[in-house]
């Protein structure tokens, strides 16, 4: 799959925002940001400005594609629910396009990933693709043919990491206890390991570090 014109892409997670312009199935230009911790308000105005100041380096870019955790409603543009930004119906499709004038694609952050991959990764030449993304949360998604399987509201890659696996009792910021969120995403690890990042805690583990491989 090769997409001719330049369209930009933005990976909107609960600790970076990730964007980039590509055509071609070539790499043009990419960057990333923190997320703000603040308001939805907060967080629309850095999406505007990045998008904006990226909008001036490529002003031919034909559309914007924006991946967002959470329950996404894909026909209105609105993520429904997203625990690690704690949004509840937030327009961001409406509001990004009022912004930029470019119309904007939503979509569930994990089943875009594995679309990505299906397309251009490790899924190629592969009927379906099942993949697991692990960052700020845990999420994941489903891939059939190069097209991804999934509800209108984009619940199935939300129940990746909302899933209770054990019976600890340790609270989840979505309300319920033991998700496989509270175990196995970057959020868990950085809090088991407040001194280190995560990708140090991973090299670490690779290394044969047995206190990090027991994250």
């Amino acid at each position: 799959m090769v997409i001719k014109m330049k369209v930009m892409g933005i990976d909107l997670g609960g600790t970076q925002i990730k964007y980039g312009v590509v055509q071609d199935g070539r790499m043009l230009y990419q960057s990333q940001c923190k997320t703000p911790k603040g308001t939805y308000a907060d967080v629309l105005s850095t999406l505007c400005k990045v998008t904006n100041d990226t909008l001036e380096k490529y002003p031919d870019i034909a559309y914007i594609g924006l991946a967002a955790p959470g329950i996404i409603e894909i026909k209105t543009g609105v993520v429904c629910y997203s625990n690690n930004l704690n949004w509840n119906d937030a327009p961001i499709g409406s509001d990004l396009h009022r912004a930029t004038g470019k119309t904007i694609y939503l979509g569930n952050d994990a089943q875009c990933a594995t679309l990505g991959e299906s397309l251009f990764g490790a899924g190629q030449r592969v009927d379906r693709v099942a993949m697991l993304t692990l960052g700020t949360g845990v999420g994941g998604g489903f891939v059939k043919k190069g097209k991804i399987e999934t509800d209108l509201y984009g619940a199935m890659a939300y129940v990746f990491g909302h899933q209770s696996i054990f019976d600890k009792q340790i609270a989840c910021n979505c309300g319920r206890k033991d998700c496989l969120e509270v175990y196995a995403s970057a959020t868990a690890i950085s809090k088991k390991a407040p001194t280190k990042t995560v990708k140090e805690v991973f090299d670490a583990a690779r290394s044969g570090d047995a206190d990090c491989k027991k994250m």
